[in-house]
C-alpha cells in the first residue's frame, strides 16, 4: 500500500434541475498517486497517507492543470 497509482476524474455539471451548459461545467481528469507508511520507524503509532497528482482540465471553463498534494497522520486512540 505503499505505492498506488490511479487515474481520478472530478466534474461539476451544475445543479440537477438547471445543469450548466457544456461550456460552463468544470471537468478534469489525470493520474494521482497515493499510499501509506509506518510511523514507527519515527517512535509514532499509527501511519502517514499521501496523495499527490495532476488533474487536466477537460472544458475550457476549467483550470488547464490543478496540482494537489494531501498528507495525513492516521492513528487510534
Amino acid at each position: 500500500k505503499a505505492f498506488m497509482p490511479s487515474v481520478e476524474f472530478h466534474g461539476n455539471t451544475g445543479e440537477i434541475i438547471a445543469s450548466k451548459r457544456q461550456s460552463e461545467q468544470t471537468h478534469q481528469l489525470g493520474p494521482v498517486v497515493s499510499g501509506s507508511l509506518s510511523a514507527a520507524p519515527l517512535g509514532l503509532p499509527g501511519k502517514f497517507g499521501y496523495e499527490i497528482g495532476v488533474l487536466f482540465g477537460l472544458t475550457d471553463a476549467t483550470p488547464d492543470q490543478t496540482y494537489k498534494a494531501k498528507l495525513e497522520y492516521e492513528f487510534a486512540f
